[in-house]
């Protein structure tokens, strides 16, 4: 409770002190809704304390999912917090970057549904061509959402990484 607080609130000497007296296991152990200091942290746009932590955890601890399938890389997305989501996409394992949520959604799919172009974009860098066409619950991929959208510049820069057997079978 203590850490999840620290994390909340934009305390990073006491998640620094914590960190130096606590179990390791405490930082991957989720609240009540399953979120971590992690996923705190990043929802709320704390990048000193995102940084913090990502660089002592492993890569394989970025991806945990709270009890909705988010990872802390789709709470910072879907805020857009680009600095933080940069900070999380360059530790996270590549194949964490397509983890979908509850409702079938990546990272990528909350930056566009909210709206965060920038966040939009710098995860389409990140991410494998095919990883770009994982469909959601509603059966639409994140390219699907951006045309809904009308953001012909983000349908433009998504179109053009993927390759045409892909396009092809939208």
């Amino acid at each position: 409770a203590a850490l999840h607080m620290a994390a909340k609130e934009d305390f990073l000497d006491i998640v620094e002190l914590l960190w130096s007296c606590m179990a390791h296991s405490h930082f991957i152990i989720g609240d009540f809704d399953g979120k971590t200091a992690l996923h705190e942290a990043s929802l709320l746009g704390h990048f000193e304390i995102v940084r913090f932590l990502v660089e002592k955890m492993a890569p394989s601890e970025l991806a945990i999912l709270d009890f909705r399938g988010r990872t802390a890389l789709h709470l910072a997305a879907s805020e857009g917090f680009l600095d933080v989501v940069l900070c999380l996409a360059g530790k996270i394992r590549q194949e964490d970057l397509a983890i979908v949520d509850a409702n079938g959604r990546t990272a990528l799919h909350s930056a566009v549904l909210y709206r965060q172009w920038e966040v939009a974009e710098a995860l389409a860098d990140k991410m494998r061509p095919t990883d770009l066409v994982i469909y959601d619950s509603n059966q639409k991929t994140a390219l699907h959402s951006v045309a809904d959208l009308s953001h012909w510049k983000i349908l433009k820069f998504l179109s053009e990484k993927l390759p045409a057997d892909l396009m092809s079978g939208l």
